[in-house]
């Protein structure tokens, strides 16, 4: 497992965030114990296919964005969607071996949808049916950084 700062281009300050070039169960072990530093972990570059259905839905990016996920949005995830209280929501708790099935989802996902979300942000959502229901992957939509950032993950019911 490993952290590697990176500095902002040019402007010789502290990075707002370290890359980490761990596995994604590391980084989810990690993000359970680290609330100083903010560490992301690119996944994925985005591919054609996914370029193409945001292009169909509105969104317009370039194979210059990747797929990112960062602690932030694992500790929310396991905070509002991780407990018990998801099935009084219809729904399913999310556990750590979720976050593994991020790289399968997004490139293998049943339907994509876009949405704003409460500051307005283009959001993406994935959806991959299993046995047992399914995984909803969100991503936000970062131009700045050429980033789609997963913002959130939960899992519904087969209904």
């Amino acid at each position: 497992m490993e952290i590697e700062n990176k500095s902002v281009a040019g402007l010789g300050k502290t990075a707002l965030f370290q890359y980490f070039t761990g596995s994604i169960a590391e980084l989810v072990r990690l993000s359970k114990t680290t609330f100083n530093q903010n560490v992301k972990k690119v996944i994925q570059k985005v591919s054609d296919k996914t370029i193409a259905d945001l292009s169909d839905l509105g969104i317009t990016i370039t194979d210059e964005f990747k797929h990112t996920v960062d602690n932030d949005a694992i500790v929310h995830t396991l905070k509002k969607h991780g407990s018990e209280q998801e099935y009084l929501r219809g729904q399913i708790p999310v556990v750590d071996a979720d976050f593994l099935k991020i790289p399968y989802i997004i490139s293998n996902y049943d339907t994509l949808k876009v949405e704003k979300n409460n500051r307005k942000q283009d959001i993406i959502i994935y959806s991959k049916e299993y046995a047992d229901g399914s995984v909803y992957f969100v991503e936000e939509v970062r131009n700045n950084r050429k980033e789609l950032a997963m913002a959130s993950l939960y899992k519904r019911k087969k209904r």
